[in-house]
């Protein structure tokens, strides 16, 4: 499997909060991003096994509802509880968790089936039917996939 392919122009809040937030660089909205507690911006969130605790969402986790163009541009971001729909081209099944994703440059929202040995498995979402995910906070800094 892979990422959810997410369509920019169908993303859109349907409840929940979002806050605002000052982007630590280059961010597109669909993005899970993390809170940077040092430097109080938000970044692509990671779960690699070479990630560390913060790019894993040890100081927070959101999706982005906007997107940044460069560090230091605001940003809107949906916190947990938020509903959100993704778009047909995701098409994120109901019941199905999503994971913050291990590939690439961060930011990907991945199934439970990506998430592999030694990864950091940190639930982002659940699918809720009609192409649409439920935000969730579930953090462990221990809970590395064995």
């Amino acid at each position: 499997m892979t990422d959810l392919a997410i369509t920019t122009s169908q993303v859109a809040l349907v409840s929940g909060d979002v806050d605002p937030g000052i982007a630590g660089e280059a961010i597109t909205l669909g993005q899970i991003v993390y809170y940077n507690e040092v430097t109080g911006q938000w970044l692509k969130a990671l779960a690699s096994a070479v990630a560390t605790a913060a790019q894993a969402g040890a100081g927070g986790l959101g999706f982005a509802m906007g997107t940044a163009i460069a560090a230091g541009h605001r940003i809107g971001i949906a916190k947990p509880g938020a509903i959100i729909t993704l778009g047909a081209a995701a098409a994120p099944a109901a019941g199905t968790y999503y994971f913050v994703s291990p590939a690439g440059t961060g930011g990907g929202i991945a199934p439970a089936a990506d998430i592999l040995t030694t990864m950091k498995s940190v639930a982002i979402a659940v699918g809720i039917g009609n192409n649409q995910i439920m935000l969730c906070r579930v953090y462990n800094g221990g809970a590395v996939k064995p």
